[in-house]
């Protein structure tokens, strides 16, 4: 059978009752001595914490942390992300209707042998550079805020602490003066008694006040608690939530920029043919500039390495016009179509300078020179 544990551990038991006896009665001439005189360290206390507490720190809106050509930059920059958002998707749906393939490693990027996707890859990566210094100038911009709000917090709680405080001492202060003049002018026996037990164990008595002590000590003790009670409640109550910091937390504070760039940068489209709908580009897309091509070398624009043969030069050459073929781009769209008439000339363009470097070469007696 089983014993019950007992409740009550015979050793805790037998240490409180050593603390009752021989620590409490040890100690209790310096807390009745403290309890007399600490109407003294009240005083003290309360000149310390007047001479540090501070005005209030003088902001009661949050939209005092930030200036209204602030607001606008920070409206001008989220525009851009979300055209920037917008352009990317564009060329996506335009690589799409043109046939371009994703390369396996990574289906971002377009196969560049192809020039075209040479052009669709470069935009790409321009935006995403363009978007990263977005994010950049964001990032400082709210850090800025950041910066005058917490200043401001810090400030505050400074003040919380010190104003919450000196309130405590006065509290605290007057708390005690009126019960030790209620208690001195009453003086009920209850009272005498007490001050009758605290003169035996008080440490450096004074005949003069030893009617008084009792009045003294327990005015303390309540004073003291109440003061303590004022200051907690004070300092609990002294938020720094603003009117409107729920929209300024959400402008200025909510969202990652990192997790925004990597977003950005990580993203692509995936298109049915069937489901595309025509969308303007050439000159109706701004990362169009009309000189890509020229950008371009004729190596580049036919795919080719700069030491190929006449033989590679002309099979990349019919390679990708056939691609241009008016029979191929008649249904697509008439941005699309100026597109093609464009890649056209500059594969045209990068055929004859080709062929101008090659004849070039043949009358100096070089077969092996390569237009450049």
């Amino acid at each position: 059978m089983t014993r019950r544990a007992n409740k009550g551990d015979p050793g805790l038991v037998l240490l409180g009752i050593f603390v009752a006896m021989v620590v409490i009665p040890a100690i209790l001439p310096a807390i009745l001595t403290f309890a007399v005189y600490s109407v003294t360290v009240g005083v003290i206390g309360l000149i310390i914490f007047e001479i540090k507490t501070d005005r209030r720190p003088s902001v009661t809106t949050a939209t005092e942390f930030y200036s209204a050509e602030d607001c606008s930059t920070l409206d001008s920059l989220m525009q851009q992300q979300d055209q920037l958002w917008e352009r990317k998707a564009r060329i996506y749906r335009d690589a799409n209707q043109l046939g371009l393939l994703r390369t396996s490693q990574d289906p971002r990027r377009f196969d560049e042998r192809r020039s075209l996707a040479k052009r669709f890859n470069a935009k790409l990566v321009k935006l995403d550079n363009e978007f990263a210094t977005i994010i950049s100038n964001v990032e400082t911009l709210r850090s800025e805020i950041r910066d005058r709000c917490d200043a401001w917090s810090n400030q505050f709680e400074h003040w919380r602490f010190w104003s919450s405080g000196r309130l405590a001492f006065r509290v605290a202060l007057v708390a005690y003066v009126v019960l030790v003049a209620t208690l001195v002018v009453f003086n009920p026996s209850w009272v005498q008694n007490f001050s009758d037990t605290v003169s035996r164990y008080f440490l450096f008595p004074v005949t003069t006040f030893h009617d008084y002590y009792g009045a003294v000590v327990i005015a303390s003790g309540v004073s003291a608690a109440v003061g303590a009670l004022a200051g907690l409640f004070t300092f609990d109550h002294m938020d720094n939530r603003l009117p409107d910091e729920h929209d300024f937390y959400t402008k200025w504070f909510v969202g990652d920029s990192g997790e925004w760039l990597d977003k950005f940068v990580n993203s692509y489209w995936e298109y049915d043919h069937e489901d595309e709908e025509e969308h303007e580009f050439a000159d109706g897309d701004p990362d169009w500039d009309g000189q890509s091509a020229e950008q371009l070398t004729w190596y580049e624009v036919l795919g080719v390495t700069p030491n190929a043969s006449l033989t590679e030069i002309k099979d990349a050459y019919k390679e990708q016009i056939k691609q241009y073929h008016p029979d191929r781009v008649a249904a697509l769209g008439p941005k699309l179509k100026a597109l093609a008439e464009q890649e056209t000339k500059a594969l045209n363009a990068a055929y004859e300078e080709a062929l101008k470097g090659m004849l070039a070469g043949l009358a100096h007696g070089n077969d092996r020179r390569r237009p450049r």
